[in-house]
């Protein structure tokens, strides 16, 4: 388990590290404390091409990847670019990202005697929440596997056949589509969450 950091962030990665940073906190709280729960956090995911396929993995370090997200059996959370990033007033944009989770809900709530969906989406939403200084706004939220890719262009590029399935138990997915607001220039020094 490991949160993947960015060294030196700017721009959009300053605000979605920060963020990151924040959810990965999770690891405390899931699990059987004091053990933390065993889950990665990326930042940003992009698709990359292995084998003639399409497969969306992270940034880890040293120039290497995570490998692929949808299929590596580990709790995960990381971000995707949904859209173009749009001008907002003079020095910030604006841009969509999927905010996804895989997470093991038998391993992340082990006290729960019902699948725990419900306990993982609220504890994700509250760090949401309290990070709104971040220039960041919930816009949806999905946890039914089968339309969470549905806007994807990648996802008839896969090996994964997203339709014949509504589950990959123990394993829960479900995402938050939020709107983030940044400046080309932001660091972590400079980057305002007020």
């Amino acid at each position: 388990m490991a949160n993947h950091l960015k060294t030196d962030p700017v721009g959009r990665d300053v605000r979605l590290q920060i963020l990151q940073k924040a959810l990965y906190e999770l690891t405390k709280v899931w699990g059987s404390p004091p053990v933390d729960f065993d889950m990665d956090g990326y930042g940003r995911a992009y698709f990359t091409e292995e084998d003639n396929k399409s497969i969306l993995e992270a940034y880890v370090q040293n120039k290497d990847y995570s490998g692929n997200l949808l299929t590596t059996e580990r709790s995960k959370f990381f971000f995707y670019a949904l859209k173009k990033a749009v001008p907002e007033g003079n020095r910030q944009y604006k841009q969509l990202f999927d905010l996804l989770f895989i997470v093991d809900s038998q391993q992340a709530k082990p006290l729960i005697n019902h699948i725990a969906d419900e306990e993982l989406h609220v504890d994700v939403e509250k760090i949401l929440k309290q990070n709104s200084g971040l220039q960041l706004e919930i816009v949806d939220f999905d946890d039914n596997v089968q339309t969470i890719f549905k806007n994807y262009d990648f996802r008839y590029l896969l090996d994964i056949d997203f339709d014949s399935f509504d589950s990959m138990q123990p394993y829960h997915i479900f995402k938050f589509g939020i709107s983030l607001v940044y400046d080309m220039q932001d660091t972590e020094e400079n980057c305002s969450t007020n």
